[in-house]
């Protein structure tokens, strides 16, 4: 996942439609993030919905960039350097950032998961600031793993590792493990796809045809085996339902790849995403007490619901895109400090 830049593949050629799905899927993970206690039934079915394919698609996506973009020749240690300053150099300043608001804010102001001075030395080993933080500690021992298979034989390999491996319930919080092991197959996935030649230009080609067919396949998974919009725990279920709105979601962004919305707005979102990643909750916790204060909430009806729940949303996509532009990429430092180039 370089959620902060464009991405060009061998020979220079962009792929514009692996951002728009990028942006399209942080939307999804800001809309999913938001879920009240007193949420009206719809709309917990839709965040189940959105969690049974959200997180898969943002790892496949990471996976067919990596294969698209791998670059012969160099070192294992430059790779490793290069996504500490693009992953965990921001992971930590995002944890200091919200654990310190947290901390100046939990006092007065109803906070989800409040922190203690403690907080500081579990960020280094858990994502202890919020834990939608483990996609970045999942993300980084994916890139430190796949790295080390140099071939399209052994990342092949691999995938079927990752296959086996997210068969098991394995509980190690310490470093996201758990969450390693259960995702890995998604990140492979978008990798092996994505090594092959003929199967880019299908994905180039096929965009209708391929999201009618993922579309009714998803809808066909959650018809069958959902449960208020929930899959479960059934790998093979999980992953065909995953990986049908994955394909949808790529399908879909191919399909509007030249579109004034795509090129006005989602493509010119595509540098921001993983800023909107890593500040999404901050400014949606704002945005939450405002609506609250305002009666925007479901006690007072689905319309007030709506708009409560389209003000935080907005709060969170909008607000770090703005940060990002007016404010972090100006200086040199804040650049470091959140990865952007």
């Amino acid at each position: 996942m370089y959620m902060q830049q464009h991405h060009t593949a061998p020979r220079g050629r962009y792929i514009p439609f692996f951002d728009i799905a990028k942006v399209l899927c942080i939307v999804l993970v800001v809309i999913g993030y938001y879920i009240p206690d007193d949420s009206p039934a719809w709309w917990i079915w839709l965040h189940n919905v959105i969690y049974t394919f959200h997180m898969p698609l943002f790892l496949f996506v990471s996976g067919a960039i990596y294969a698209v973009g791998l670059k012969a020749g160099e070192s294992y240690a430059a790779f490793v350097r290069k996504k500490a300053l693009r992953l965990m150099v921001p992971y930590l300043t995002a944890s200091v950032l919200i654990i310190c608001v947290k901390l100046l804010t939990q006092g007065s102001l109803a906070v989800e998961h409040p922190t203690t001075p403690l907080s500081f030395v579990r960020m280094l080993y858990y994502p202890e600031a919020g834990f939608f933080l483990w996609f970045i500690w999942a993300l980084w021992w994916m890139f430190l793993i796949v790295r080390l298979f140099v071939t399209r034989g052994s990342r092949l390999v691999l995938l079927v590792a990752a296959a086996v491996l997210a068969c098991f319930d394995i509980d190690i919080d310490v470093l996201c493990i758990s969450q390693l092991c259960k995702m890995f197959v998604y990140f492979m996935l978008g990798v092996v796809v994505f090594d092959n030649e003929a199967m880019r230009q299908v994905s180039r080609r096929a965009s209708l045809c391929g999201f009618v067919v993922s579309a009714v396949a998803f809808v066909g998974c959650i018809a069958l085996f959902g449960d208020d919009g929930r899959v479960g725990d059934f790998m093979p279920v999980a992953v065909a339902t995953a990986m049908s709105g994955t394909v949808a979601m790529l399908s879909l962004a191919k399909i509007i790849e030249g579109s004034m919305v795509s090129r006005r707005l989602l493509l010119p979102m595509a540098s921001s995403t993983y800023i909107i990643y890593l500040l999404h909750t901050t400014f949606m916790g704002f945005a939450k007490v405002v609506t609250a204060k305002l009666s925007l909430t479901a006690a007072q009806g689905e319309l007030a619901f709506v708009a409560g729940a389209a003000a935080v949303v907005v709060a969170g996509v909008v607000l770090p895109v703005i940060v990002h532009r007016v404010l972090l990429r100006r200086y040199a430092v804040l650049r470091v400090l959140f990865g952007i180039n």
